[in-house]
């Protein structure tokens, strides 16, 4: 996959094709690069696939936020089996650290600011690596209910993740964590429309300005 942050290029969308149905694809125009679905049967297991590559993640419930992810072939996997990558349940919200099998560790940040809710991925902090630069972000409207549908989700690569072996998977992993994020920080902030306050606003300032011409008049 072609990694790039020219914003002029055709934006990477997660979109979700039927509204009654767990299911997103990654787009880029009519392309469609990852999917991300769902288990009917097992609600809290999610299937992810990235071109060739495939995982299952794994919860205790939906949206765990301590769970783990396995390769797809570990569907008749024992129990003793070991996972790819889990994401570290004891690390501290608004940071939520994913750690793979290999030893490798990458830190994703959540971030709320009207119009948006954005989670961003980075290397882990490490004595050797002081600055950490962002390697892709996915980000969604500030006030979407946690449990609402994702009809777009935007996701942005930078030049540092160009060549990353574990690339596919960060990318069919980022909606996991945009939902995380949206059900871990708590109510969305109230949705206003700014045209409704201005028409609002504009009465009230016309009904005092003929209020106060006829109270001038009378006197």
């Amino acid at each position: 996959m072609q990694v790039s942050d020219d914003r002029s290029e055709r934006p990477l969308l997660w979109v979700q094709p039927e509204r009654s149905r767990s299911y997103l694809v990654l787009r880029r125009g009519s392309v469609e690069l990852a999917t991300f679905e769902r288990d009917r049967q097992r609600p809290t297991q999610i299937l992810a696939t990235c071109g060739s590559e495939s995982w299952l993640f794994v919860g205790q419930r939906l949206f765990d936020p301590a769970v783990k992810i396995y390769p797809d072939s570990a569907h008749g996997r024992t129990a003793e089996a070991r996972p790819l990558a889990c994401l570290d349940g004891a690390s501290r919200w608004p940071e939520l650290r994913l750690l793979l099998a290999t030893g490798r560790c990458y830190s994703w940040f959540w971030q709320r600011e009207v119009p948006l809710a954005s989670c961003t991925c980075q290397p882990a902090p490490s004595a050797q690596q002081e600055a950490r630069p962002a390697l892709l972000r996915i980000h969604m409207a500030a006030w979407q209910r946690p449990a609402a549908h994702l009809k777009h989700c935007q996701l942005q690569l930078f030049p540092a993740a160009d060549g990353l072996p574990e690339l596919p998977l960060l990318i069919t992993l980022s909606p996991y964590i945009l939902l995380l994020g949206q059900e871990q920080s708590g109510p969305p902030p109230q949705r206003r429309s700014l045209l409704v306050e201005e028409v609002a606003g504009g009465i009230l300032e016309t009904l005092a300005t003929f209020l106060g011409e006829l109270l001038a008049h009378w006197h």
